[in-house]
């Protein structure tokens, strides 16, 4: 009776474990790395900017563009993540709409994230 109530405290923290690690490392842009400043792109249509950061991957991975829409009120949305970038195009198509080499985003309502790609 012992082992089985140890086998299944195992099992639920594994399980725990799992999806927390899911959850935030790879479900979520909530833990992205931060990156090296590459540019800030205000927008000439409304008071958001873009700031956008170059995350090396060091020795074994590519490097990577990270995208993030900063508002007025401060808050901040991770809306970008591609691998295999090193540089970033960015233009405003108008107050709620950021092109970011090619990909189309609304800044309030879409995200981009090669994981799920």
């Amino acid at each position: 009776m012992k082992k089985a109530f140890a086998a299944i405290a195992v099992l639920l923290v594994l399980l725990t474990l799992v999806g927390v690690g899911y959850r935030y490392f790879f479900a979520s842009m909530l833990c992205l790395p931060k990156g090296d400043p590459v540019g800030s792109y205000a927008s000439p249509y409304s008071d958001a900017r873009l700031e956008v950061y170059r995350v090396d991957g060091g020795a074994t991975t590519d490097t990577a563009i990270r995208g993030c829409a900063v508002f007025d009120s401060g808050k901040q949305k991770n809306i970008y993540w591609n691998y295999h970038e090193s540089e970033a195009d960015v233009q405003w198509l108008d107050a709620e709409t950021v092109q970011i080499n090619g990909t189309v985003l609304n800044i309030y309502h879409d995200v981009f994230d090669f994981r799920r790609q």
